[in-house]
């Protein structure tokens, strides 16, 4: 019999350098990395309604990169929806109606929001901010996307 190239093991079994991987934590965290959204689109229940502007999407990461500096515990899954819910309801937020949208919206929050934990008091500044920032993007449709720029052509901002 040739030796073994391999440590001897010892009678009680062999030992770990760390302790063993707890698959019910990965499983559970797997599953979260699953379910985050990546990109604006995706983040509401019902994910690719729509495809935002690149300008859009990189303005909503940047505010949620400033806004995770104040709020470490903040998450990309939670904070999307929002960014989301306001590129699809910017329209009907402007004149007297905006009142009204907003306490809409605080009705429809958790129903809208995905697996997004924040409360709608939570969710309302990111929101307003988003409305802010389309409205210094550009020009808005009517269903709250902002217009398509001819090929080619970036916003101004």
């Amino acid at each position: 019999m040739r030796p073994s190239l391999l440590p001897p093991v010892p009678a009680t079994g062999p030992t770990y350098p760390h302790a063993p991987l707890d698959l019910r934590v990965f499983r559970l965290a797997f599953d979260r990395l699953q379910r985050a959204p990546v990109r604006v689109g995706d983040c509401l229940a019902w994910p690719s309604m729509f495809e935002p502007p690149d300008e859009y999407e990189a303005w909503s990461v940047a505010d949620f990169r400033r806004r995770r500096l104040q709020d470490n515990g903040l998450l990309w899954v939670d904070a999307c929806p929002a960014y989301a819910l306001a590129l699809c309801t910017s329209a009907s937020r402007n004149g007297a109606r905006g009142a009204v949208a907003r306490a809409e919206l605080d009705l429809f929050w958790p129903g809208l929001r995905g697996y997004s934990k924040l409360d709608w008091t939570d969710a309302a500044p990111i929101v307003s901010s988003a409305w802010s920032a389309l409205e210094r993007l550009g020009s808005v449709r009517g269903d709250g996307v902002p217009a398509p720029l001819p090929e080619g052509q970036r916003r101004a901002g």
